[in-house]
């Protein structure tokens, strides 16, 4: 078993079933240990920002909605629609290179339907949290990083 599919299964078995949590919308399901529990979704994309608004709640993540005007995210864990998020290939290449060569201790995820298998494969092994869909279990290993992290304070990280 690879520790990405560890996290994943701690992250899910902490969290009730979804339909205890659509019965209750506001409830608070799960509650993350870390300092802060802001997942900062980095997308222009409102349907995409609402769908991850609904998956984010039942590990107890509130999201903090960033746009490419923002400049660099504040936070401790970011997830980047790359669907959306850089204007052409190039840019997504060197967008993708920047975060593999970050030297902090954010948690990055990214979701794009064009991320080939190399791609994905390329940015898990570089410890950014890969997938073709904007899922539970990718928010589930989001939630199991932000479990486990220390205190410290956020580092302004540029995705550009």
């Amino acid at each position: 078993m690879s520790k990405e599919h560890d996290v994943l299964q701690r992250a899910l078995a902490s969290v009730p079933a979804e339909r205890e949590h659509r019965n209750n919308p506001t409830a608070t399901v799960a509650t993350i240990g870390a300092p802060d529990n802001r997942l900062w979704y980095c997308t222009p994309d409102r349907v995409n920002l609402t769908h991850a608004e609904q998956l984010a709640a039942p590990f107890g993540l509130t999201l903090e909605h960033h746009e490419p005007r923002d400049g660099a995210v504040p936070g401790y864990a970011i997830l980047i629609d790359a669907d959306f998020w850089w204007s052409g290939l190039a840019d997504l290449q060197r967008g993708l290179d920047n975060l593999l060569a970050r030297e902090d201790r954010c948690i990055v995820a990214v979701h794009g339907w064009h991320l080939d298998d190399d791609l994905i494969a390329r940015l898990i092994a570089g410890g950014i949290h890969a997938s073709n869909r904007l899922d539970r279990d990718l928010m589930a290993l989001i939630a199991g990083d932000l479990a486990s992290l220390p205190p410290c304070k956020p580092v302004p990280i540029s995705i550009s």
